[in-house]
């Protein structure tokens, strides 16, 4: 029994860990939206997010805002985003969603502060 745990812990550091992620893209048709890299883990994970509005651009992977806290319930996504100090949000995203057998619509608010606001739909996940 023992070496059965040991060859299960072997072959499970061998393979690595699966990280399973999905997408969200929300934008409201002229060019301004978010989109969103999600992490498999309980709660949520917000692992990549790129904001644009009116040209101004911010990214994670730039190291341009970090998010200061998510939050999912099934029928509603909020995210607030802030500068990498957590000094000030700089951007707050609200999406809700509905699905009725198999159908499923998600919409919701971008908003970009001190650059505007936004009606945004969205793809995925």
């Amino acid at each position: 029994m023992r070496s059965l745990s040991l060859a299960a812990l072997v072959a499970l550091a061998l393979t690595g860990g699966a990280q399973a992620t999905s997408s969200i893209s929300c934008h409201d048709g002229n060019g301004n939206g978010v989109d969103l890299g999600l992490g498999n883990v309980p709660g949520m994970a917000i692992i990549s997010a790129t904001v644009v509005g009116e040209g101004t651009t911010l990214s994670m992977a730039d190291d341009q805002i970090s998010t200061s806290q998510a939050f999912a319930d099934g029928e509603s996504i909020r995210i607030d985003f802030t500068d990498p100090n957590l000094e000030g949000v700089l951007a707050r995203v609200r999406l809700f969603q509905a699905d009725e057998e198999i159908d499923f619509v998600m919409a919701g608010t971008l908003e970009l502060v001190g650059v505007g606001a936004y009606a945004v739909t969205c793809e995925g996940p």
